[in-house]
């Protein structure tokens, strides 16, 4: 029997291990992918998910970045153009289904983007399944029958409902189930869209324009407002750390800022106790690069989180980041509301309303006017050096 030789061993263990895909000869596949996923998947979450990228070499991020390579994203997040779908595709980025995950766990190797990539189904029409025109021998027609197809085609745009009515008529197991949809059901409504979004901290609009802190002025520039990256995130964090029995209180604002000509960037930071002003600063040498680096510091820094983790749990003994909303249309319905309610009271207080008499007996309702004092409640709370003006919501 030949004796076993290292090169020999060499050899086997190659076979035994054949190299990725994508070509590398990496022990991990994945390692130079940075990944971010959309859509709620059934076979794994978002923690099972980043686990076992993990594993195989790539980095996971709650949002997209410049550093991001792939988007893994569900067929709905896909057709229904998601935040990160969108910000994905003006990127150029692949966007693939979770079977690509899979097949890399699977084989240990870097599968093709192109055979995983995700491809539109929501856009067909109910006249895609109707089959051609035949004769009445049964065979398609002519050049004759192609011109009455095109037109019966042209006349379809105009009854869409009755093109919809009928595609239920189909064979059930030819007919697509995404094809006999109604248009109204293609598209989902804008606003559904954004509440969808896993990260409020994406710009839903190009036209977006967020304002600075209330206090830039203080800086002395102007004619400046918050930065929106090329991915629409928007640079603007409130991070806020309450601790009761130290009576602490403090917030920390940071923000990128770019004037209007997009020529000056720099990191804008705010940071005290809550309801006063306090300290202030201005960072950067007037370069994005720069501020983008003082921005992620100041973030690490204060809350223990990158800026791409923002979203995860906040660290002991570190400031918790405050998400806030950016939609301009939910600020619309709290406006209309208010207004609404405002008519309301309006309208019940021209109504003469008549005050129950009390029938309850003398001890009883002298413990119930107890209990709703409001001026002993405040001033129990004063004793207690509770400041409700100063409250971690108010900056």
């Amino acid at each position: 029997m030949p004796r076993a030789t290292r090169s020999s061993a060499a050899a086997a263990q190659a076979a035994s291990n054949p190299l990725p895909a994508n070509g590398t000869t990496s022990a991990l596949p994945l390692e130079d992918c940075s990944v971010v996923a959309s859509g709620t998947f059934l076979a794994f979450s978002h923690a099972t998910l980043q686990k076992n990228l993990t594993e195989l070499g790539a980095k996971f991020t709650k949002s997209i970045t410049a550093a991001t390579t792939h988007l893994v994203a569900t067929q709905d997040d896909f057709n229904n153009d998601s935040a990160k779908v969108a910000a994905a595709k003006a990127k150029g980025l692949p966007i693939l289904k979770i079977e690509w995950v899979e097949e890399a766990m699977k084989t240990n190797a870097h599968p093709r983007d192109d055979d995983f990539s995700h491809q539109q189904t929501s856009k067909k029409r109910p006249i895609a399944v109707v089959g051609p025109l035949t004769t009445d021998a049964g065979k398609a027609g002519d050049g004759n029958d192609a011109a009455t197809d095109t037109k019966k085609r042209r006349t379809a745009k105009g009854t869409r409902g009755k093109a919809t009515a009928k595609a239920p008529d189909l064979d059930a197991k030819d007919a697509n189930l995404e094809d006999v949809k109604p248009k109204a059901e293609e598209a989902a409504p804008a606003k559904a869209e954004k509440k969808s979004a896993s990260d409020n901290q994406v710009a839903q609009s190009a036209d977006l324009v967020v304002p600075v802190d209330e206090f830039f002025h203080l800086s002395g520039k102007q004619g400046f407002v918050v930065y929106i990256g090329d991915d629409m995130t928007i640079y603007d964090a409130s991070l806020n750390q309450t601790n009761a029995s130290a009576n602490n209180n403090k917030f920390y604002k940071v923000q990128i800022v770019v004037n209007s000509r997009k020529k000056q960037f720099f990191t804008w930071t705010r940071w005290g106790r809550v309801g006063e002003t306090g300290q202030k600063a201005l960072l950067g040498d007037g370069s994005l690069d720069d501020a983008r680096i003082h921005f992620d510091k100041k973030f690490k820094d204060k809350s223990g989180l990158a800026w791409e983790n923002r979203s995860d749990a906040p660290k002991p003994k570190k400031y918790a980041y405050i998400e806030r909303s950016y939609d301009p249309d939910s600020e619309d319905e709290d406006a209309g509301g208010k207004k609404d309610r405002k008519k309301t009271s309006s309208t019940e207080d021209s109504e003469p309303v008549e005050t129950a008499e009390c029938t309850l007996s003398p001890p009883i309702r002298s413990l119930v006017e107890l209990i709703f004092n409001a001026k002993l409640f405040n001033s129990v709370m004063a004793s207690l050096n509770y400041d409700a003006n100063k409250l971690p919501w108010e900056n």
